[in-house]
């Protein structure tokens, strides 16, 4: 499998996309196949109430599918540690982008209905 790398505003176009391309009445995303490997951080508990929140999981699905695609076996640095330390390192990054991006949509939603985009 080729690893892609995605900026922020190619992610942001996928996800966009991803909203527009759904059928009229079918749910905002459907959890995506997960590696085994990935499983045990996935919430079993039922899927989100509200469609952030759906946005969301979809996006930490996919961020930790894309980096532990990127553990190197022949990179004496991934090697050291082995995949379970790689694992610990991807858990604490997807955890960092998943609160920026929560606080960032907390902030354009504020601003929103402070009426700051209004022209």
């Amino acid at each position: 499998m080729k690893t892609v790398k995605l900026n922020k505003n190619q992610l942001r176009n996928l996800i966009s996309e991803a909203i527009q391309t759904r059928e009229p009445g079918s749910p905002l995303f459907t959890p995506p196949e997960v590696d085994e490997a990935l499983s045990d951080r996935i919430p079993t508990t039922g899927p989100p109430t509200d469609e952030i929140g759906n946005v969301l999981n979809v996006v930490e699905k996919m961020l930790l599918e894309y980096f532990m695609n990127q553990f190197n076996h022949d990179d004496p640095t991934h090697n050291a540690g082995g995949v379970d330390v790689w694992k610990e390192q991807v858990d604490i990054a997807v955890d960092a982008i998943l609160g920026a991006l929560e606080n960032s949509i907390d902030d354009v939603e504020t601003s929103l209905h402070n009426g700051e985009y209004y022209r």
